[in-house]
This record gives C-alpha cells, sequence and structure tokens, in this order.
C-alpha cells in the first residue's frame, strides 16, 4: 500500500490560540488523527490509537498549511493495524514513523 491524502490546516481552529499564542503550530495529535481518517477513507475501519512507537515530529505544521498523509504500508495482526507512514508539507517530511491502531466494533 503507497497511498496519499491531502488535508488543510484550518487556521481558525482554536487549537492555535493556545499552541502557542506567540508562534502557533499543530500539536502532533492532529497528525495522528489525519493518519486515522486516512485509513477510514481507505479501508473503512475505525480505529483509536493502541501504540505510538518509532514517530518523531520532525517540522512544526503551521495554521493554512497542505499537510499530505502517506500510508506507506498497512499490516494486520488480530485486531491490530501496524502502520508506517509519513506526513509531508510539500516536500518536507513533517513527521513519521510507525503507530499501531487499535480496530474499533
Amino acid at each position: 500500500m503507497n497511498t496519499t491524502a491531502q488535508w488543510q490546516v484550518d487556521p481558525k481552529q482554536p487549537v492555535f490560540d493556545g499552541h502557542f499564542p506567540e508562534f502557533p503550530i499543530m500539536p502532533g495529535v492532529m497528525l495522528i488523527g489525519f493518519i486515522k481518517a486516512h485509513i477510514f477513507n481507505e479501508l473503512n475501519i475505525v480505529t483509536e490509537v493502541a501504540n505510538i512507537k518509532r514517530f518523531r515530529f520532525v517540522k512544526p505544521v503551521l495554521p493554512g498549511d497542505s499537510v499530505t498523509t502517506t500510508l506507506k504500508s498497512v499490516s494486520e495482526n488480530g485486531d491490530e493495524l501496524n502502520v508506517s507512514c509519513a506526513c509531508t508539507v510539500g516536500e518536507t517530511i513533517v513527521a513519521k514513523g510507525t503507530i499501531t491502531l487499535r480496530k474499533i466494533s
């Protein structure tokens, strides 16, 4: 699997008021949310985060940025999905690694 999805970071999100007022950046948990949404859109599976391993936030994502999520591989292990993925803004990698998502019935 090597699929991509595009996400627009809405600069009017209230989270930017407090994260951080002088230099607003998107919280990493929102990038994980984009990845979960990408999994749902591709596989129609609702998930929750079970484990985040070897995942690095490399560069900040700013209000108004356009983020591309890339699912490099997804392997199933029972009710869990091991997802190797990356997030980019333009050609710049902003986050990458492996996360484990648990399927929700």
